[in-house]
């Protein structure tokens, strides 16, 4: 393989020949092709008899060993350039392989100067952002500013085509036993969160880091200074001053009114799903959130108990359950019942139910109703027997529903039908 590639590097780089390798996101072909590469010269020329090739965004970004926001940055500052050729369709974008190339010679001739980094760390578990946050309880806003002020260890890694952050479980160990930032102390308290950095500057405990200290936007305490506190501890200081330098007014001394917003986990929590499902009922509108606070989702409770009451509702019945009452699939379900207004779906994006007495009125009229389908499957025959036998005007339909009609048969007519003789034969 390798001097195949070096026999072809005046025509192709030799990177740009091992594409169909790189673009393999596996273990043993990663291998595979970094031991070639290291055992080819580093290109530093351009091939002189290059042959032209266009090159997906996909593979380009592993020719360069770039992510796919670096090479959509260099195309709207136009270092990179989209092919424009009446034979390529509107809806693809190729580059031009001589560009890649010349980054490829650039890069080689003008390395840039390698940080030095501690090898990862191979004990542990390779956690991504969001797995930190819900672990640390926080928004994973809070996981960057860490990772951002090297407060966290983090690795950062290309997966899948683009560039992403991960911490080892045991880092994440690490910074659980020496730091805690103000959000994760108060809801281990139990507390308020805010004003509570300056009720804990009243008893000499200050944080490391945060808006006042190194201007980042974050309190961060050692656990060693805060190890010891317990919810008494916080509701016992009263008069503290605050960051204006003011002391709390009478008023703010009063018992504080109950929460009216729930944390995300703890929403989660009540409703027996994770904090990604949660934070998906905010965005489709089933749960409400504070919009006074940007960085956390807090859920409205009075939001999230309508929801939990609606779901314990016993008005309604899950449609699942309706569909074995009705004995009937879920798209028949919705071309006979839902469409024509029998029955109303009420969604609540990952439960859906109906209600008790539209259910029970359908239930009722299919005693004395069927369906073209439900009338032929009675007399033995094609789904379609009874729309033959209602073109040679041996059955009369009645139409129900809006606004669309549906089509039943009496089921003493078809009995009737049934007894003529044009059912099946037993």
């Amino acid at each position: 393989m390798v001097d195949w590639i070096s026999q072809r590097s005046h025509q192709v780089h030799p990177r740009i020949q091992l594409v169909p390798f790189l673009i393999v996101d596996t273990r043993y072909f990663g291998q595979y092709t970094k031991k070639i590469l290291e055992q080819l010269p580093v290109s530093t020329e351009l091939a002189p008899e290059h042959l032209f090739h266009l090159l997906t965004i996909k593979e380009s970004c592993q020719i360069l060993d770039i992510c796919y926001s670096t090479i959509q940055r260099w195309i709207e500052n136009n270092k990179l350039q989209y092919v424009v050729s009446k034979d390529i369709p509107k809806n693809r974008k190729f580059l031009s392989s001589r560009d890649i190339e010349y980054f490829l010679v650039q890069k080689a001739l003008h390395p840039s100067p390698k940080k030095l980094k501690h090898p990862p760390r191979k004990d542990g578990q390779r956690l991504t952002i969001t797995n930190v946050a819900a672990k640390l309880n926080v928004h994973y806003e809070n996981i960057r500013y860490l990772i951002r002020t090297r407060y966290l260890k983090a690795e950062k890694l290309l997966v899948r085509f683009r560039c992403a952050y991960f911490i080892n479980s045991k880092d994440l160990e690490e910074f659980n036993e020496k730091y805690i930032l103000v959000g994760s102390l108060a809801k281990k308290l139990k507390v308020i969160p805010q004003n509570l950095t300056e009720k804990l500057a009243s008893i000499d405990i200050h944080p490391i880091s945060g808006p006042h200290i190194d201007g980042e936007f974050n309190n961060i305490f050692l656990q060693e200074s805060v190890r010891h506190l317990t919810k008494k501890d916080i509701e016992k200081i009263i008069n503290y001053p605050t960051l204006t330098g003011r002391y709390p007014s009478f008023e703010e001394q009063l018992p504080k009114p109950p929460p009216t917003y729930l944390s995300l986990n703890e929403a989660a929590k009540k409703l027996h799903i994770s904090p990604n499902k949660t934070a998906r009922l905010v965005e489709k509108g089933v749960l409400e959130k504070d919009t006074s606070h940007n960085l956390s989702i807090s859920i409205s409770i009075q939001s999230l108990n309508m929801l939990i009451a609606n779901l314990h509702n016993p008005k309604f019945i899950s449609v699942k359950q309706a569909l074995i009452q009705l004995n009937c699939s879920a798209n028949w379900f919705h071309e006979y019942w839902v469409e024509t207004g029998f029955i109303h779906i009420h969604d609540f994006l990952y439960w859906h139910f109906v209600e008790r007495n539209e259910l029970n009125k359908v239930l009722r009229l299919k005693k004395s109703y069927l369906t073209g389908t439900e009338a032929s499957t009675l007399l033995g025959m094609h789904k379609s027997h009874v729309t033959n036998l209602e073109s040679q005007g041996l059955i009369e339909p009645v139409y129900f529903g809006t606004p669309k009609i549906i089509k039943l048969f009496k089921r003493e007519d078809v009995i009737k039908l049934k007894e003529l003789g044009y059912g099946a034969i037993k």
